[in-house]
């Protein structure tokens, strides 16, 4: 939300006014606080996404490139717990030493949610979506990364 406001605020996506938010990335080391994020507009129009890398710097965008499938509008009125919730839920949940946290924002069969993809040292990666309106854990799912032969 404040990376949307940020963006817009900067006169950053001036000239693109039917893009809409559709999705925020940060790839993190530890469960802390994320100091950039990667959040993706999509175009209303032509179906093309933007890239915009938001940090402490400002705001960094990319140029236009085809969306590959259609792409749901992220519902802001949904996100009721943001990022430091989801972030809190999961290290409370997990066991075993994490290398990689991946956090993304992005509707999902209507609703607005949190994916938390938590890679572990033993080549495991374990998956959480949470419900960014309620908070509640809606899938947990653990698979490893190593086929062994």
């Amino acid at each position: 939300r404040a990376d949307e406001q940020r963006v817009r605020g900067h006169g950053a996506m001036r000239g693109h006014e039917d893009f809409f938010l559709c999705s925020c990335f940060v790839s993190l080391k530890e469960f802390s606080e994320p100091d950039e994020w990667i959040v993706l507009f999509c175009s209303s129009r032509s179906g093309n996404l933007i890239e915009c890398i938001c940090n402490g710097n400002g705001v960094e965008l990319s140029g236009e490139t085809k969306a590959m499938s259609n792409i749901d509008r992220l519902e802001k009125n949904m996100i009721l717990k943001d990022e430091s919730y989801a972030i809190e839920k999961v290290r409370n949940d997990i066991s075993g030493k994490h290398m990689s946290i991946l956090v993304s924002l992005h509707m999902k069969d209507g609703a607005a949610v949190w994916t938390m993809s938590a890679v572990m040292q033993n080549l495991s990666v374990t998956i959480y979506d949470i419900n960014a309106e309620t908070g509640d854990i809606i899938r947990k799912e653990t698979t490893g990364l190593v086929r062994k032969v």
